[in-house]
Protein backbone atom coordinates (compact mmCIF):
# COMPACT_ATOMS: atom_id res chain seq x y z
CA UNK A 1 0.00 0.00 0.00
CA UNK A 2 1.26 3.46 -0.90
CA UNK A 3 1.76 5.84 2.01
CA UNK A 4 2.54 9.52 2.38
CA UNK A 5 3.34 11.55 5.45
CA UNK A 6 2.71 15.15 6.43
CA UNK A 7 6.05 16.53 5.19
CA UNK A 8 4.39 18.69 2.49
CA UNK A 9 1.18 20.45 3.50
CA UNK A 10 -0.96 23.21 2.02
CA UNK A 11 -3.14 25.82 3.69
CA UNK A 12 -5.45 26.16 0.71
CA UNK A 13 -7.13 23.77 -1.72
CA UNK A 14 -5.92 24.32 -5.25
CA UNK A 15 -5.10 22.45 -8.43
CA UNK A 16 -1.74 24.23 -8.41
CA UNK A 17 -0.59 22.42 -5.27
CA UNK A 18 2.00 19.78 -6.05
CA UNK A 19 0.73 16.36 -4.95
CA UNK A 20 2.74 14.35 -2.43
CA UNK A 21 1.40 11.09 -3.87
CA UNK A 22 -0.17 9.83 -7.11
CA UNK A 23 -2.49 6.82 -7.06
CA UNK A 24 -4.57 4.90 -9.59
CA UNK A 25 -8.33 4.72 -9.55
CA UNK A 26 -9.30 1.84 -7.25
CA UNK A 27 -6.06 1.97 -5.29
CA UNK A 28 -5.91 1.98 -1.48
CA UNK A 29 -3.47 4.37 0.18
CA UNK A 30 -2.63 5.86 3.57
CA UNK A 31 -2.09 9.53 4.49
CA UNK A 32 -0.63 11.01 7.65
CA UNK A 33 -2.47 14.22 8.53
CA UNK A 34 -1.13 17.28 10.33
CA UNK A 35 -2.73 19.04 13.29
CA UNK A 36 -5.08 21.86 12.24
CA UNK A 37 -3.00 24.48 14.04
CA UNK A 38 0.42 23.31 12.91
CA UNK A 39 3.32 21.36 14.34
CA UNK A 40 3.47 22.70 17.90
CA UNK A 41 2.04 19.63 19.70
CA UNK A 42 4.88 17.19 20.38
CA UNK A 43 4.24 15.74 23.86
CA UNK A 44 1.47 15.61 26.49
CA UNK A 45 2.80 18.60 28.41
CA UNK A 46 2.68 20.98 25.44
CA UNK A 47 0.13 23.78 25.80
CA UNK A 48 -1.53 25.54 22.91
CA UNK A 49 -1.05 29.32 22.70
CA UNK A 50 -3.99 30.76 20.71
CA UNK A 51 -2.04 33.86 19.66
CA UNK A 52 0.28 31.58 17.68
CA UNK A 53 -2.54 29.70 15.99
CA UNK A 54 -2.44 29.15 12.23
CA UNK A 55 -5.99 29.95 11.08
CA UNK A 56 -5.97 27.41 8.29
CA UNK A 57 -6.16 23.63 8.16
CA UNK A 58 -2.96 22.06 6.76
CA UNK A 59 -3.78 19.39 4.18
CA UNK A 60 -1.93 16.72 2.20
CA UNK A 61 -2.54 16.68 -1.57
CA UNK A 62 -2.99 13.41 -3.50
CA UNK A 63 -3.37 13.13 -7.28
CA UNK A 64 -5.82 10.54 -8.66
CA UNK A 65 -4.80 9.31 -12.12
CA UNK A 66 -7.54 9.29 -14.80
CA UNK A 67 -9.66 11.75 -12.80
CA UNK A 68 -10.77 14.37 -15.31
CA UNK A 69 -13.16 17.32 -15.09
CA UNK A 70 -16.76 16.16 -15.31
CA UNK A 71 -16.14 12.92 -13.44
CA UNK A 72 -16.36 12.35 -9.68
CA UNK A 73 -14.49 10.56 -6.92
CA UNK A 74 -15.94 7.80 -4.80
CA UNK A 75 -13.85 7.99 -1.62
CA UNK A 76 -14.27 5.05 0.70
CA UNK A 77 -12.92 5.81 4.17
CA UNK A 78 -11.41 2.58 5.50
CA UNK A 79 -9.91 3.89 8.73
CA UNK A 80 -9.06 7.02 10.71
CA UNK A 81 -6.49 6.25 13.41
CA UNK A 82 -5.72 9.15 15.78
CA UNK A 83 -2.31 9.60 17.37
CA UNK A 84 -2.07 9.48 21.15
CA UNK A 85 -2.39 13.19 21.99
CA UNK A 86 -4.71 15.98 20.93
CA UNK A 87 -6.06 19.27 22.18
CA UNK A 88 -9.15 21.42 22.47
CA UNK A 89 -9.86 24.93 23.64
CA UNK A 90 -12.21 27.88 24.05
CA UNK A 91 -10.96 30.93 22.17
CA UNK A 92 -12.13 34.53 22.22
CA UNK A 93 -11.91 34.55 18.42
CA UNK A 94 -14.85 32.11 18.37
CA UNK A 95 -17.95 33.82 16.90
CA UNK A 96 -19.98 32.30 19.76
CA UNK A 97 -17.62 33.47 22.52
CA UNK A 98 -19.41 36.71 23.45
CA UNK A 99 -22.72 34.89 23.81
CA UNK A 100 -21.45 32.49 26.47
CA UNK A 101 -18.47 34.16 28.18
CA UNK A 102 -17.58 37.51 29.68
CA UNK A 103 -15.56 39.75 27.38
CA UNK A 104 -12.60 39.63 29.79
CA UNK A 105 -12.62 35.82 29.92
CA UNK A 106 -9.24 34.37 28.99
CA UNK A 107 -8.69 31.62 26.46
CA UNK A 108 -8.88 28.11 27.90
CA UNK A 109 -6.93 25.30 26.25
CA UNK A 110 -6.36 21.67 27.11
CA UNK A 111 -4.00 18.96 25.83
CA UNK A 112 -5.46 15.49 26.25
CA UNK A 113 -4.38 11.85 26.01
CA UNK A 114 -5.99 9.59 23.39
CA UNK A 115 -5.39 6.02 24.47
CA UNK A 116 -7.13 2.64 24.46
CA UNK A 117 -10.13 3.99 22.60
CA UNK A 118 -10.81 6.79 25.08
CA UNK A 119 -10.08 10.48 25.49
CA UNK A 120 -9.34 11.75 28.99
CA UNK A 121 -11.04 15.14 28.85
CA UNK A 122 -10.57 15.74 32.58
CA UNK A 123 -9.99 13.77 35.77
CA UNK A 124 -13.66 12.87 35.96
CA UNK A 125 -14.65 12.63 32.29
CA UNK A 126 -13.51 10.10 29.68
CA UNK A 127 -14.99 10.12 26.18
CA UNK A 128 -15.06 7.39 23.52
CA UNK A 129 -12.84 7.95 20.50
CA UNK A 130 -15.00 8.62 17.43
CA UNK A 131 -12.54 9.78 14.78
CA UNK A 132 -13.49 11.78 11.69
CA UNK A 133 -11.91 13.76 8.85
CA UNK A 134 -12.59 17.49 9.05
CA UNK A 135 -11.21 18.48 5.62
CA UNK A 136 -11.74 16.38 2.49
CA UNK A 137 -11.86 18.19 -0.84
CA UNK A 138 -11.07 18.13 -4.53
CA UNK A 139 -9.56 21.17 -6.22
CA UNK A 140 -11.94 23.75 -7.72
CA UNK A 141 -11.73 24.33 -11.47
CA UNK A 142 -9.77 27.58 -11.27
CA UNK A 143 -10.31 29.22 -7.89
CA UNK A 144 -8.44 28.63 -4.65
CA UNK A 145 -10.52 27.46 -1.68
CA UNK A 146 -9.31 28.44 1.78
CA UNK A 147 -9.02 25.31 3.91
CA UNK A 148 -11.18 26.86 6.64
CA UNK A 149 -14.18 26.91 4.24
CA UNK A 150 -16.23 24.34 2.35
CA UNK A 151 -17.84 24.37 -1.08
CA UNK A 152 -19.45 21.97 -3.59
CA UNK A 153 -15.94 20.45 -3.88
CA UNK A 154 -15.91 19.62 -0.16
CA UNK A 155 -13.41 21.32 2.12
CA UNK A 156 -13.59 22.09 5.81
CA UNK A 157 -16.88 20.23 6.22
CA UNK A 158 -16.43 19.15 9.87
CA UNK A 159 -19.14 16.51 9.50
CA UNK A 160 -18.90 13.58 11.91
CA UNK A 161 -20.14 11.12 9.26
CA UNK A 162 -16.92 11.63 7.28
CA UNK A 163 -15.49 8.62 9.09
CA UNK A 164 -14.57 4.96 8.61
CA UNK A 165 -17.37 3.10 6.84
CA UNK A 166 -18.57 6.12 4.85
CA UNK A 167 -18.12 6.69 1.12
CA UNK A 168 -17.88 10.36 0.14
CA UNK A 169 -18.69 11.52 -3.41
CA UNK A 170 -16.88 14.65 -4.61
CA UNK A 171 -16.84 16.27 -8.06
CA UNK A 172 -13.70 16.38 -10.18
CA UNK A 173 -13.17 19.85 -11.65
CA UNK A 174 -9.38 19.76 -12.15
CA UNK A 175 -7.22 17.12 -13.88
CA UNK A 176 -6.06 14.59 -11.30
CA UNK A 177 -8.75 15.78 -8.87
CA UNK A 178 -6.02 16.93 -6.41
CA UNK A 179 -7.64 15.42 -3.34
CA UNK A 180 -6.80 17.30 -0.12
CA UNK A 181 -7.00 15.57 3.28
CA UNK A 182 -6.51 16.99 6.78
CA UNK A 183 -7.93 18.35 10.05
CA UNK A 184 -8.85 15.08 11.76
CA UNK A 185 -10.69 15.03 15.09
CA UNK A 186 -10.77 12.29 17.70
CA UNK A 187 -14.35 13.37 18.51
CA UNK A 188 -16.58 16.36 17.75
CA UNK A 189 -20.01 17.46 18.95
CA UNK A 190 -22.57 19.17 16.74
CA UNK A 191 -21.91 22.87 16.31
CA UNK A 192 -18.17 22.47 17.01
CA UNK A 193 -18.87 25.02 19.75
CA UNK A 194 -15.38 25.62 21.07
CA UNK A 195 -13.93 26.34 17.62
CA UNK A 196 -11.22 23.71 18.16
CA UNK A 197 -12.86 20.84 16.33
CA UNK A 198 -13.73 18.88 19.45
CA UNK A 199 -10.41 17.07 20.01
CA UNK A 200 -7.95 18.13 17.31
CA UNK A 201 -5.34 15.48 16.51
CA UNK A 202 -3.01 14.04 13.92
CA UNK A 203 -4.13 10.77 12.35
CA UNK A 204 -3.30 8.04 9.89
CA UNK A 205 -6.12 7.92 7.31
CA UNK A 206 -6.64 4.99 4.92
CA UNK A 207 -8.72 5.60 1.78
CA UNK A 208 -9.77 3.74 -1.35
CA UNK A 209 -10.61 6.12 -4.19
CA UNK A 210 -12.37 5.29 -7.46
CA UNK A 211 -13.02 7.57 -10.41
CA UNK A 212 -16.70 7.34 -11.38
CA UNK A 213 -19.19 9.09 -13.64
CA UNK A 214 -20.52 12.18 -11.89
CA UNK A 215 -24.06 11.39 -10.71
CA UNK A 216 -26.73 13.24 -12.66
CA UNK A 217 -27.99 16.26 -10.75
CA UNK A 218 -25.12 16.28 -8.26
CA UNK A 219 -24.36 19.85 -7.18
CA UNK A 220 -23.19 19.38 -3.58
CA UNK A 221 -21.42 16.69 -1.57
CA UNK A 222 -23.02 13.25 -1.31
CA UNK A 223 -22.18 10.43 1.09
CA UNK A 224 -23.44 7.01 2.01
CA UNK A 225 -22.75 4.22 4.44
CA UNK A 226 -24.25 0.75 4.81
CA UNK A 227 -27.65 2.02 5.91
CA UNK A 228 -27.94 5.69 4.95
CA UNK A 229 -27.61 8.14 2.07
CA UNK A 230 -26.57 11.69 2.94
CA UNK A 231 -26.36 15.10 1.28
CA UNK A 232 -24.34 18.01 2.65
CA UNK A 233 -24.10 21.69 1.75
CA UNK A 234 -22.11 24.67 3.03
CA UNK A 235 -23.12 28.34 2.98
CA UNK A 236 -22.42 31.51 4.95
CA UNK A 237 -25.95 31.33 6.38
CA UNK A 238 -27.12 28.22 8.20
CA UNK A 239 -30.61 28.39 6.67
CA UNK A 240 -29.15 28.45 3.17
CA UNK A 241 -26.93 25.45 3.92
CA UNK A 242 -30.00 23.53 5.13
CA UNK A 243 -32.06 24.39 2.04
CA UNK A 244 -29.22 23.45 -0.32
CA UNK A 245 -28.69 20.12 1.43
CA UNK A 246 -32.42 19.36 1.13
CA UNK A 247 -32.35 20.27 -2.57
CA UNK A 248 -29.39 17.95 -3.09
CA UNK A 249 -31.19 15.11 -1.36
CA UNK A 250 -34.32 15.73 -3.45
CA UNK A 251 -32.31 15.60 -6.69
CA UNK A 252 -30.72 12.33 -5.55
CA UNK A 253 -34.11 10.79 -4.77
CA UNK A 254 -35.69 12.01 -8.01
CA UNK A 255 -32.89 11.19 -10.44
CA UNK A 256 -31.08 8.43 -8.61
CA UNK A 257 -34.12 6.56 -7.29
CA UNK A 258 -36.90 7.61 -9.66
CA UNK A 259 -39.11 9.09 -6.94
CA UNK A 260 -41.39 11.93 -8.11
CA UNK A 261 -40.56 15.36 -6.70
CA UNK A 262 -43.63 15.77 -4.48
CA UNK A 263 -43.39 12.17 -3.28
CA UNK A 264 -39.72 12.64 -2.42
CA UNK A 265 -40.52 15.84 -0.50
CA UNK A 266 -43.26 14.15 1.51
CA UNK A 267 -40.98 11.20 2.24
CA UNK A 268 -38.26 13.50 3.58
CA UNK A 269 -40.84 15.30 5.70
CA UNK A 270 -41.50 12.05 7.56
CA UNK A 271 -38.12 10.33 7.93
CA UNK A 272 -35.29 12.75 7.13
CA UNK A 273 -32.68 13.46 9.80
CA UNK A 274 -30.85 16.79 9.47
CA UNK A 275 -28.51 18.87 11.58
CA UNK A 276 -25.96 21.67 11.60
CA UNK A 277 -22.64 19.93 12.32
CA UNK A 278 -20.56 23.08 12.78
CA UNK A 279 -21.43 26.72 13.37
CA UNK A 280 -18.00 28.35 13.66
CA UNK A 281 -16.41 28.20 10.21
CA UNK A 282 -16.95 30.93 7.59
CA UNK A 283 -19.29 28.45 5.86
CA UNK A 284 -21.85 26.55 7.97
CA UNK A 285 -22.28 22.81 7.38
CA UNK A 286 -25.64 21.06 7.15
CA UNK A 287 -26.23 17.36 6.54
CA UNK A 288 -29.47 15.63 5.54
CA UNK A 289 -29.86 11.85 5.89
CA UNK A 290 -32.39 9.18 5.00
CA UNK A 291 -32.37 5.48 5.82
CA UNK A 292 -32.02 3.22 2.76
CA UNK A 293 -34.83 0.96 4.00
CA UNK A 294 -37.32 3.60 2.81
CA UNK A 295 -35.90 3.68 -0.73
CA UNK A 296 -36.45 1.57 -3.86
CA UNK A 297 -33.55 0.14 -5.83
CA UNK A 298 -31.47 2.90 -7.47
CA UNK A 299 -32.70 3.94 -10.90
CA UNK A 300 -29.20 4.60 -12.29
Amino acid sequence: MKQVGRDVIYNDISGQNKPSLTVHSGETFRVGTELCSGTWLKKPGDVFIPENRIYTNPTVCVEIEAAMPGSALSIRILSVEPEDIGYTGIFNTNPLFDRFFDKDQHNITRTVAIQNGTIRLSDGICLPVSPMIGVLATAPACDVLCSTCASPNGGNMDIQEVRAGTTVYLPVDFPGAMLHIGDTHAIQGDGELDCAGGIECRSSVTLKVDVIHRPAGMEWVRMEDENTIMAAAFCEKTDDAFYEAVHEMLRWLEIGYGIAHAEAFMLLAQVMHARNTQFVNPTRSYICKIDKRYLPEPAE
